[in-house]
Order: structure tokens, then C-alpha cells, then sequence
């Protein structure tokens, strides 16, 4: 796990050796972290550096099946076509609604689209737990 995390923080950080609060929690957020934004700045203050990210995410249950299905249940309920995909407008629509503010490069950091811009929300849980 430990290549993975750095991979992804490397990934937010782009050329910074460090991680903003946002792009902290987008970085989280993409290896499959759940936690309230609150309880985050609890364990991170300002700029996060390597060390210490590794340290955040050490100390995170990874996801479990059962947050996966529930995650998927939430993304099936936004699908109006029950088709199995979103688009990217509508993910950062209602993840938004849901209290976490993705922005557009976090989207496409961690989200693979098809040929039509839509996220195949069921392939990208399967690949969040793989």
C-alpha cells in the first residue's frame, strides 16, 4: 500500500512536496478513505508533507466491502439511466451535494472516463478495492 500512497500524493502534490487541505482530501479520497472533513483537520493543519501524509492514511481503515456497496447504492441511486456510468458534471453535481467538493482536476485525477465523458462508477469501485 505504502507505493500506492505515495504514488497518489505525488499525483496531488504535482511539482509541490506538499498537499493542501484540498488537494489532502482529494488525495484521500481517491485511494478509498471515508472521514468527515472536520476529522481531518483535526489530524492535518496546514500544507501536508510526504511523512506526515503517510501517517494520515496509515492511521485510515481502508475501505471495507460493505462501505463499497454502500458507495455503490449511493452512485445507483444518482444514475437516471441505470446504465452504470455518470457523467463527470453530474458526479461533482451530487458529490457535492453530499458535502464533499471535488474540483475538476480531482475528477479526472482519479477517474477514468469513456469515450463519452461518463464514468463507469460500478468498474471504478471494483478498481478502488482491487
Amino acid at each position: 500500500m505504502s507505493k500506492e500512497y505515495r504514488d497518489a500524493f505525488f499525483i496531488f502534490a504535482g511539482n509541490s512536496a506538499t498537499l493542501n487541505f484540498d488537494q489532502l482530501t482529494g488525495c484521500l479520497r481517491s485511494l478509498g478513505f471515508n472521514f468527515t472533513e472536520a476529522d481531518l483537520k483535526r489530524k492535518a493543519g496546514g500544507s501536508t508533507d510526504l511523512s506526515t501524509f503517510l501517517s494520515i492514511a496509515s492511521s485510515m481503515s481502508p475501505p471495507t466491502h460493505e462501505d463499497n456497496e454502500d458507495l455503490l447504492e449511493a452512485l445507483r441511486a444518482f444514475d437516471k439511466t441505470s446504465r452504470g456510468t455518470l457523467s463527470s458534471k453530474e458526479f461533482s453535481h451530487y458529490t457535492e451535494i453530499l458535502g464533499q467538493n471535488f474540483t475538476p482536476e480531482e475528477v479526472s485525477a482519479v477517474m477514468e472516463f469513456d469515450e463519452n465523458g461518463l464514468i463507469d462508477y460500478e468498474a471504478m469501485v471494483k478498481k478502488m478495492v482491487a
